[in-house]
C-alpha cells in the first residue's frame, strides 16, 4: 500500500501555513510547518519528505542558502519555493540552488494544488 506523501511548509507567516495544513490535509497529505529554517531542519533530520514548499524570505533572511543543505540531506525531496515579494534575481538564485518550482503569493489554493500534484506526480 502506497503511503501518502509528506510535506513540509516553512514560511513565518504563521496564517500561510495554518492555511496550507489544513488543505493538504484534506488532499490526504501528511503536512508539517515551520516558521523558521532552524526549525525547518529539525523536521527535515526527523522525517522524509517529498515535497518541501518554502517562502524565500524569512524572518532570519533568505530561505535559498540552504536550498542545496535541504536537497543534500533529503535529495528525492522536490522544492517549491514561494514569495510575494521576489525579485527576478530570488527566483533565478532559488532555481539555480536547487529549488524545482516558484509559485508567486499571493497564489490560488487550486493552482498550487495543481503544481503540487504535478511535482510529487499525483
Amino acid at each position: 500500500m502506497k503511503t501518502s506523501p509528506r510535506l513540509l511548509v516553512i514560511d513565518d507567516e504563521d496564517y500561510i501555513c495554518r492555511l496550507l495544513q489544513m488543505f493538504f490535509t484534506r488532499m490526504e497529505l501528511f503536512t508539517d510547518t515551520a516558521s523558521s529554517i532552524q526549525e525547518g531542519m529539525k523536521h527535515l533530520t526527523n522525517h522524509d519528505y517529498d515535497l518541501v514548499i518554502m517562502d524565500v524570505h524569512l524572518q532570519e533572511g533568505k530561505s535559498t542558502p540552504h536550498i542545496p543543505e535541504i536537497k543534500e540531506q533529503q535529495p528525492d525531496a522536490k522544492i517549491i519555493v514561494i514569495s510575494g515579494a521576489a525579485s527576478e534575481t530570488d527566483i533565478e538564485e532559488a532555481l539555480s540552488a536547487g529549488g524545482d518550482t516558484f509559485v508567486p503569493k499571493p497564489f490560488e489554493l487550486e493552482e498550487l494544488k495543481a503544481t503540487v500534484e504535478e511535482i510529487i506526480e499525483m
